[in-house]
């Protein structure tokens, strides 16, 4: 019995021993400071973390403006696009294909005579 109990007390310590690797400090703990403790290998690790974080922040935010850019200019190029004048219209040359076949068969017609 005292075995398992050793065994069980030897893995809960390694586990809280690798499982801790940031350690919050209070003030006026062992330091006269508050904020983290942090393994020294860790620490450049999560340095490194953080810098590539706040680059990558910057380009999300430089691909947000680009976005907003490219979407404004794809906007005001439909509404010149959307501004026809009336001979250009769809309706216009319908009508006048209408009237110009009405005119050449009534043309055909009285030359036929």
């Amino acid at each position: 019995m005292n075995k398992v109990v050793s065994i069980l007390m030897v893995i809960c310590f390694v586990s809280t021993a690798f499982a801790k690797d940031v350690i919050p400090l209070m003030q006026n703990d062992p330091a006269p400071y508050s904020g983290l403790l942090v393994d020294e290998t860790k620490f450049s690790k999560y340095l490194k973390l953080e810098i590539n974080l706040k680059s990558v922040k910057e380009q999300l935010e430089i691909q947000k403006h680009l976005n907003i850019s490219i979407e404004n200019l794809y906007i005001k190029r439909m509404e010149e696009m959307a501004q026809t004048k009336w001979y250009q219209s769809a309706e216009f040359n319908r009508w006048l294909g209408f009237f110009g076949g009405l005119i050449v068969a009534g043309a055909v017609v009285y030359l036929a005579r």
